[in-house]
């Protein structure tokens, strides 16, 4: 707890590099340890699971809870979050003086507007939110777009011979390959590697 600030508490909406960077930067600059952090098991990646680790915040967190509304109390000065468990359907209220939105640019996935797209009669999913129920051995697979989920997948999904990828692009990307591959270690159980 802040020293001088007894009653302060944080909130932090979302788990990913900036909820835990965010969430880091108020234990060692400020000394808090009065605070949650809302986001979804999958948006920790095996990296950002060993800073969170070495950081201890996993008693901070709270996994599989969905934050529907913060709205400002300003009789209490404080924000009224409301926050659904999206394993048993509980809904719960939490305060907090402060609240910090990290849920990344990538939280809401945009879907590229296709004209006649409704008319399709195949599967339609956006990589963010992979549909593992989808078998693609023996089909056509179209990706829209060359950003970096597309870069981990397409290999992946191309593995198999049986898989047709027609990849639309708007302007080609660049890879390289990493400099420094021999001090990095991999990252295993990532979202792509899991598919």
């Amino acid at each position: 707890m802040a020293e001088g600030r007894p009653n302060v508490n944080v909130a932090i909406i979302g788990a990913g590099a900036a909820g835990i960077a965010f969430a880091i930067a108020l234990k060692k600059q400020h000394g808090f340890e009065n605070f949650v952090s809302h986001g979804s098991q999958e948006e920790i990646f095996e990296y950002w699971k060993e800073v969170a680790r070495k950081n201890n915040l996993y008693s901070h967190i709270s996994f599989n809870h969905l934050v529907s509304s913060a709205k400002w109390n300003s009789e209490l000065s404080l924000y009224d979050i409301s926050v659904t468990n999206t394993i048993t359907g509980e809904h719960l209220q939490r305060t907090a003086n402060i609240l910090v939105s990290a849920v990344g640019v990538l939280e809401n996935p945009r879907f590229a507007d296709i004209p006649g797209v409704g008319t399709f009669k195949g599967d339609i999913f956006h990589s963010a939110r992979w549909d593992k129920s989808v078998d693609l051995r023996g089909k056509r697979v179209a990706v829209i777009g060359s950003g970096s989920s597309a870069a981990q997948f397409v290999p992946i999904i191309t593995k198999d011979p049986s898989v047709n990828v027609v990849n639309f692009v708007r302007s080609p990307g660049w890879l390289w390959r990493p400099v420094c591959n021999a001090w990095i270690p991999p990252v295993r159980g990532s979202k792509a590697e899991a598919r």
